[in-house]
């Protein structure tokens, strides 16, 4: 699916842009790429039911179903919030959308609380280094 979405939503960090590098792909061929998907990586996964067991495989499952079903059923690439949008409940459960939204919510205002958080701890360890450097030239 990577190499179906890099000409249209990739970004080129260093060298050419990736839509004049790779070509668009067509409708069969996001197809064939959802479907290699499916019988991959994904056939790997839901073989292995501890995988499960996580947070953030649940949200990626969510957001891949969704994704996977657009590209199989239409031949579309969706983005993950596109296609949890468009995404029914008989191909993903309202509960396990409604998991994402939460979930994304609350890693955010975490990542806040960390980041806070690590400012913080690093003053504080600043300035125990800087008096534990005072200590040790004297």
């Amino acid at each position: 699916m990577m190499l179906a979405e890099l000409p249209a939503h990739g970004r080129a960090v260093v060298g050419p842009a990736p839509s004049t590098v790779f070509a668009a792909p067509s409708v069969d061929d996001v197809r064939r790429a959802a479907l290699a998907e499916l019988t991959g990586f994904w056939a790997w996964a839901v073989s292995r039911p501890w995988w499960w067991l996580r947070a953030d495989h649940i949200d990626l499952a969510t957001t891949s179903a969704a994704r996977l079903h657009a590209a199989l059923d239409r031949g579309e690439l969706l983005t993950k919030s596109a296609a949890l949008n468009a995404a029914s409940d008989d191909v993903v459960p309202a509960q396990l959308r409604e998991f994402c939204v939460r979930r994304r919510t609350q890693l955010h205002r975490r990542h806040e609380a960390a980041a806070r958080h690590a400012r913080i701890g690093r003053a504080t360890v600043l300035r125990l280094v800087a008096k534990a450097q005072a200590q040790s030239t004297v």
